[in-house]
């Protein structure tokens, strides 16, 4: 959870843990948090209190640590499951991007279970990383299962390719924006990549 005290992570073991940043303790553990192992998790952009986790279960849970039943499901696939979440919120309040197994990115709301505001194949395997642009909050770069990088535009209630590169010779698994225009991607390959948009 950047610039905040606290640190989110989830295991293989199903458990999601919130960590003490200054003491290095675990101050609030919830086990299971999923019943298969938790594959992200996702920090609200202003809320410390509020996160997504998704897991090999098939479910996106929100989580409202003030609350006393803290998780609610507001997505669930046992066939088509998510790897991968974040927040949106720069489309709109409570919207999310899921990133799913067959290399679709998902663009939901936590308001509206049951369908996607819309949606965009970024790759064609299972989805690993989705960062959003912290300069342009409706833009942001997808990884995978793929040698390739995309950067998609969440705009007029769509989702528009804006950049692809396949310069990685193995799966990539680390994407980082540097400034509003580029982006770092780092992949099995061992190479380290600096994307200009």
């Amino acid at each position: 959870m950047p610039g905040r005290k606290h640190a989110l992570t989830g295991s293989a073991d199903m458990s999601i843990r919130l960590w003490d940043c200054e003491t290095c303790l675990v101050v609030r553990m919830f086990l299971p948090a999923h019943s298969q192992m938790v594959k992200d998790l996702a920090p609200h952009p202003t809320n410390d209190q509020i996160f997504l986790s998704c897991s090999m279960d098939g479910n996106v849970l929100l989580w409202d640590l003030r609350s006393q039943k803290p998780a609610s499901c507001v997505y669930r696939d046992y066939s088509l499951k998510p790897e991968c979440v974040t927040w949106l919120e720069g489309a709109g309040e409570g919207q999310y991007l899921v990133g799913l197994q067959n290399g679709k990115v998902a663009q939901r709301c936590i308001k509206d279970l049951n369908f996607d505001l819309t949606s965009f194949y970024a790759l064609q395997r299972p989805l690993y990383r989705i960062a959003v642009n912290p300069k342009r909050l409706t833009q942001f770069a997808v990884c995978g299962n793929d040698s390739r990088v995309v950067v998609v535009d969440a705009a007029e209630g769509s989702l528009r390719l804006r950049y692809e590169d396949d310069h990685h010779t193995d799966f990539v698994r680390g994407l980082a924006w540097q400034d509003a225009d580029t982006f770092i991607s780092c992949g099995w390959d061992t190479s380290v990549l600096v994307h200009k948009l």
